[in-house]
């Protein structure tokens, strides 16, 4: 189920033919860290010593794996979007800072998530 939905994400919004293979590459590893990002946030939540919380303030705090398939999927829609339509509009360098800013904030967020000592 989740390999469906990466490549309905993944192909939900077509990319022009003028985008280059590095802006793909590169929209991968941000669906990548994004599930990674998915999978510990729903990890954490459903620990049994109850000690994590959400510290995003606008991602779903319930645990509901639905609720954050659907923030993860959406959030990486809104930059596959956006970089499109940046690319499209001849800012191709700025299509790719967008993408390249969304890696930088998901690889923190799931390096802090790895960091996290899980109490036994």
């Amino acid at each position: 189920m989740v390999k469906r939905l990466a490549l309905l994400l993944f192909t939900a919004i077509p990319l022009n033919a003028q985008s280059n293979t590095v802006n793909r590459a590169l929209l991968g590893v941000d669906m990548g860290l994004r599930t990674t990002d998915g999978i510990e946030t729903y990890n954490f939540l459903h620990h049994p010593c109850k000690c994590f919380h959400e510290g995003d303030p606008i991602a779903p705090g319930s645990g509901n794996p639905l609720g954050i398939m659907a923030f993860q999927g959406g959030a990486f829609l809104g930059v596959r979007y956006g970089s499109r339509l940046l690319e499209r509009h001849g800012h191709r360098r700025w299509a790719r800072v967008l993408i390249l800013t969304d890696i930088a904030v998901e690889a923190y967020t799931v390096q802090d998530n790895l960091r996290l000592k899980v109490p036994k």
